[in-house]
């Protein structure tokens, strides 16, 4: 189901070709060299610390909550809060999430924009592919209106 409704596949069928609906991995093959480190990677996902850990990247825990010190450095954090809810169809539990994620991180994040210095700051949804980018100066915006999360990521 997860490859049912990609566009890859939405295009092979419109060719009249068949879909791509299973992953095999079996046969020789290579160990890949991994890439030069570059930040530091905060997750409590098993899969994303095993995948820093083979990059040679420094994985750290992921804090329960913003922590200022996180804005000083360039880093990966990753926020997966709302995978299990909605892995299973759980509409209440992904919207208390969303709501936890609020209220522990992105609140304290738009209290610390005006600290996130030239660079900005970069939000990135890996599922749908939007980004984000807020700069320091967006902090000072009092005329817009506060949007929450998800609406400004649809």
């Amino acid at each position: 189901m997860l490859l049912h409704d990609h566009p890859v596949n939405l295009a092979r069928e419109a060719r009249g070709e068949l879909p791509i609906n299973a992953l095999w991995l079996w046969g020789g093959g290579y160990l890949p060299v991994p890439p030069t480190p570059t930040a530091p990677l905060y997750a409590r996902n098993a899969d994303a610390r095993a995948l820093g850990a083979f990059c040679a990247t420094r994985v750290l825990p992921l804090p329960e909550q913003m922590d200022i010190s996180l804005l000083e450095i360039a880093g990966v954090v990753l926020l997966d809060n709302l995978t299990h809810a909605g892995q299973y169809g759980d509409a209440y539990g992904w919207r208390e999430a969303l709501r936890g994620l609020e209220r522990d991180w992105f609140i304290p994040l738009q209290g610390a924009l005006r600290r996130s210095g030239p660079r900005g700051l970069i939000l990135n949804d890996p599922v749908n592919g939007k980004t984000l980018q807020l700069h320091a100066s967006d902090a000072w915006k009092f005329w817009r209106r506060p949007r929450d999360l998800g609406s400004m990521l649809a």
